[in-house]
């Protein structure tokens, strides 16, 4: 009898330290899973990318609508950086973005593409504030504000003696820009790609590459 009871609490024993290796090794589970997804609150973003916009739209009363292609009329991709700050569900950063467009411009009455060309360019410098409905370590997704100012360059090169009209009206200028941007970013590591839309400027859509670094 006794020997029995020696038994059964050695299976006691032996059952209760199954079930104790059971629980750790969920537990474990359980926390790589999280440790996987869950996102440090505090996080810097640089970005860099390209997008497209409509600043052709803003040079039209200029240049000849009907027929770009026959009067040179051409605009580059935007070139786009941004820094963004997160804390919690919030960040706080800057960006840069430039894009130039050249055509022929208004000459009294007419366009002359052999004798005029016109350049501009537009640097837009902002502050951005996003706001992060959804954030892990593998993704993000926002939305915001943008909002900063424009500064534009309008250069025409032609016969010293001929007079062509300026489409910004001054050499120099610079306009209030905002935009509502939304946009994710997917992150392999620390190292990833993002994309965004936007309303307003200095683009409509935008892509390319950011990097993550983890702030304690």
């Amino acid at each position: 009898m006794k020997a029995y009871y020696i038994l059964l609490a050695v299976l006691l024993l032996l059952n209760f330290e199954v079930n104790a290796q059971k629980d750790f090794n969920a537990t474990q589970s359980i926390t790589s899973i999280s440790s996987e997804y869950q996102s440090t609150e505090n996080k810097l973003y640089i970005s860099g990318g390209v997008g497209f916009s409509t600043i052709l739209y803003r040079i039209y009363a200029v240049y000849d609508p009907p027929d770009n292609a026959a009067y040179g009329t051409s605009q580059s991709l935007v070139y786009n950086g941004n820094i963004d700050y997160r804390i919690n569900g919030i960040s706080l950063g800057a960006g840069v973005a430039y894009q130039t467009a050249t055509g022929v411009p208004y000459i009294g009455s007419s366009y002359n593409q052999a004798e005029f060309t016109e350049s501009l360019t537009r640097l837009n410098i902002s502050g951005r504030v996003l706001f992060y409905p959804y954030h892990t370590n593998k993704m993000d997704i926002y939305t915001g504000f943008r909002i900063g100012e424009s500064y534009w360059t309008d250069v025409v090169t032609g016969p010293s003696n001929r007079h062509a009209d300026l489409t910004l009206g001054n050499a120099q200028d610079h306009y209030l820009s905002i935009q509502v941007p939304v946009g994710a970013r997917i992150f392999f590591g620390n190292f990833g790609f993002n994309a965004e839309l936007g309303i307003g400027t200095p683009y409509f859509a935008e892509g390319g590459i950011t990097f993550k670094i983890e702030k304690d």
